[in-house]
């Protein structure tokens, strides 16, 4: 290796130890002076958390011990005073939001608790981040069952899950809005391809109407102990007139694919 080339990786090195506005970095703490804390970022440089940053931080300072590692954010490298001023909540909050991209990305199930509830869904959090789950975005087994969609009675309906754990997955995160949309879709749909392994073309199952409509009846079915929604089309259907909601009906699989089941009458 020529001594340009070298010198160009010492560099680099050297660059990238520098600390920059903006970046988050592991430091150690150091000491506590009154509201004032002491971190060591590496490289020879010390940074301190202070003012409106020091007030902000200070439950999560009570839990730290001198020596301990923590995530830090450089606010300003060079300040009147000559410090490199850092923030403790804004380093989380970005450390966080990595996460659950991550976790977004590799399609990890994870449990929340629910906190509430309105018409539209349910309410939960991830770490302290706000968390939101359209009711479109409900396994069918806990999507609410309200016969005229009146927003009170789905608001209603909904509450039951307040308090409860529910198993789910990250579909949004909103860094700039600070909020992640989560679903139970993509955990039933996962289930159903692998239950329905055991279910082939023409194999006869009874299922309950749920809804009807012109192009085809909506019906739930059980596979494995799970329920699940599927559609019987038009087509497929035998004296319609005399179907209605609730009614079980004799059927048979004729396709599986995207996560739906398709049945016949026939």
């Amino acid at each position: 290796m020529t001594n340009q080339l070298v010198e160009k990786f010492l560099r680099d090195d050297l660059i990238k130890m520098i600390p920059r506005n903006g970046q988050v970095v592991k430091g150690k703490l150091l000491f506590k002076q009154g509201p004032v804390v002491y971190v060591d970022i590496g490289l020879y440089q010390t940074g301190i958390i202070l003012g409106a940053e020091y007030y902000i931080a200070r439950d999560l300072l009570k839990t730290c011990k001198i020596g301990d590692e923590i995530n830090v954010k450089i606010k300003e490298v060079d300040t009147k005073d000559g410090n490199i001023e850092l923030s403790l909540k804004e380093a989380g909050e970005e450390v966080l939001f990595v996460n659950l991209k991550e976790k977004m990305k590799k399609g990890e199930t994870i449990t929340v608790k629910i906190k509430g509830a309105n018409k539209g869904g349910l309410i939960a959090d991830i770490d302290g981040v706000p968390a939101f789950m359209p009711s479109s975005r409900l396994s069918v087994k806990n999507y609410p069952k309200v016969d005229d969609a009146s927003p009170a009675k789905i608001a209603q309906e909904l509450a039951k899950f307040v308090n409860t754990d529910m198993e789910v997955r990250i579909i949004t995160v909103d860094e700039e809005e600070k909020k992640v949309v989560i679903s139970q879709k993509e955990i039933e749909k996962e289930l159903l391809e692998k239950n329905l392994e055991n279910y082939k073309i023409g194999d006869k199952i009874t299922v309950k109407i749920k809804r009807i409509n012109d192009f085809g009846i909506f019906v739930i079915f059980k596979a494995e102990d799970c329920e699940y929604e599927g559609l019987v089309p038009s087509v497929e259907i035998i004296n319609k007139e005399n179907l209605k909601i609730d009614d079980e009906i004799e059927t048979k699989i004729i396709n599986k694919e995207g996560g739906r089941v398709y049945f016949s009458m026939k």
